[in-house]
């Protein structure tokens, strides 16, 4: 369960909004309201009958690769493409 800014914004796909996808569960605003709301929803995937929809989730974040070297590749790739269009200007 995470604030959605920053970096977590960017890692942490929410399991209501995108389910095929979800591997966590984000809340915006910062608020407590919003916070209780997302830790609830998270219990009640986790306490869900069959437990599939929680390990969907799990192997959804067991799969997602965060790492830096990830990361530094994604920012290499745009800083040479924005490179690129500058020298296409």
């Amino acid at each position: 369960v995470v604030h959605a800014t920053g970096g977590l914004a960017d890692t942490v796909i929410d399991a209501d909004t995108d389910p095929p996808l979800g591997n966590g569960f984000s809340f915006t605003p910062c608020t407590p309201d919003a916070m209780l709301d997302a830790v609830n929803r998270a219990l009640t995937a986790y306490r869900s009958p069959d437990g599939v929809r929680w390990q969907k989730i799990v192997k959804n974040a067991m799969m997602r690769d965060s790492s830096w070297e990830t990361a530094a590749a994604t920012y290499t790739a745009l800083f040479r493409r924005l490179q690129d269009r500058k020298h296409l200007s």
